[in-house]
């Protein structure tokens, strides 16, 4: 895949992934795309490329195939990784059919060198602890901040290699 800096022209694509990135357990019912259009969604994609956002996509034979992005939420407008107005929160997804190839990887490498470089230093994320992509943050040195039930608020410090 070729990675690309998401500009405001990806809104779509974000929107896209959104609902790639919702984790459905084995088993379960998929989740109707009407979901994405609710406010507490809606907020990861809409109004995008605004002041902190950034993002990394992923393309195949010039398709989305992956995006890792972040946005920086008000404190009245909290993400479901919120850890205040400062800390930019991660939504990433790799569509199913190309996942376990290393492009999430790919992704949160170079988004995490972008931020780093931004002079950012820290990093949120919320994942439900059930969905494989737990590993991938931990190997990427994230860590649990608070736990609810199945639903995990991770943290990285930037400043780490």
């Amino acid at each position: 895949p070729v990675l690309r800096e998401a500009g405001s022209e990806d809104r779509l694509v974000l929107e896209q992934m959104l609902y790639e990135a919702i984790y459905v357990p084995t088993g379960s019912a998929p989740v109707d795309p009407s979901l994405i259009r609710t406010p507490e969604l809606r907020r990861y994609y809409e109004g995008w490329m605004g002041p902190g956002d950034a993002g990394i996509i992923a393309q195949s034979s010039n398709n989305a195939i992956g995006a890792a992005w972040v946005r920086l939420f008000p404190l009245d407008a909290p993400g479901y990784g919120y850890i205040g107005p400062d800390v930019p929160e991660l939504s990433m997804a790799v569509l199913r059919g190309c996942r376990g190839c290393g492009i999430g990887s790919m992704m949160l490498e170079k988004l995490l060198g972008l931020l780093s470089d931004r002079g950012l230093k820290r990093v949120s994320l919320s994942v439900d602890s059930r969905n494989p992509a737990l590993r991938l943050y931990r190997r990427f040195g994230f860590q649990e901040f608070t736990v609810s039930g199945e639903s995990m608020v991770m943290i990285r410090d930037l400043d780490i290699s």
